[in-house]
């Protein structure tokens, strides 16, 4: 509450709404960021820019969403602020909640229309940053129910990036040397999920690595 009154306080002597740090983020952002959903409120309605991107092309949204803050995430759907806006390296806030595990925010962007077809300048789209999630954290219910949120809403599971690595062969590890060393129980309980959506196994990336040879 403190902080809130003090943000209006300075409002009323004439500071800038926008106003930005040395690092370009504005107020709103710190607060989407930090999980303060009263000050990016009061923020909004003095004619905040939810859209406005901090040097590095973190925006408010990305920031919500990177820090897991899903009420702030609300809030900005709900203040209309695009979902699709482009991050660094053509990546969306819906990429970004995929990469990091988090399928309650995944579904609510999608329920807000975000573009589950888009892809970075890698050529990745969100079910391939759920595919590395899934290889890179031994958590099966979580990657599980990331996939199924994803699989849902019709997501490619034999896009290729472009590299020619798809879904499948990065949650095989397809990134890493052919042989690398896996959790076979983790990974053998998120495959079946792939394999029924449609996933090849006779997909091979640039390097003519299979599936069935990405990880062993």
């Amino acid at each position: 509450a403190g902080a809130a009154v003090a943000v209006e306080r300075l409002l009323e002597l004439g500071f800038a709404v926008d106003t930005r740090d040395a690092h370009g983020a504005s107020a709103v952002l710190h607060a989407c960021g930090a999980g303060h959903r009263d000050i990016a409120a009061h923020l909004l309605d003095a004619g905040a820019d939810a859209t406005l991107a901090a040097n590095n092309g973190v925006t408010p949204l990305a920031a919500a969403v990177g820090a897991h803050r899903e009420a702030l995430v609300s809030l900005l759907i709900e203040r209309d602020v695009p979902v699709d806006q482009r991050l660094p390296d053509d990546a969306t806030a819906l990429m970004i909640a995929a990469a990091m595990g988090h399928a309650d925010t995944v579904e609510r962007l999608l329920d807000a229309g975000a573009d589950i077809a888009a892809v970075d300048a890698r050529g990745h789209g969100a079910l391939h940053a759920a595919a590395q999630f899934g290889f890179e954290h031994n958590d099966s219910l979580r990657a599980r129910r990331l996939f199924d949120v994803l699989l849902k809403r019709n997501a490619d599971t034999n896009l290729a990036d472009k590299e020619g690595k798809t879904p499948l062969l990065l949650l095989l590890g397809a990134q890493l040397r052919p042989g690398s060393d896996c959790d076979a129980t983790h990974l053998g309980a998120l495959l079946p999920v792939l394999l029924d959506a449609g996933a090849k196994l006779e997909h091979a990336d640039q390097r003519g690595v299979l599936p069935s040879l990405s990880a062993r």
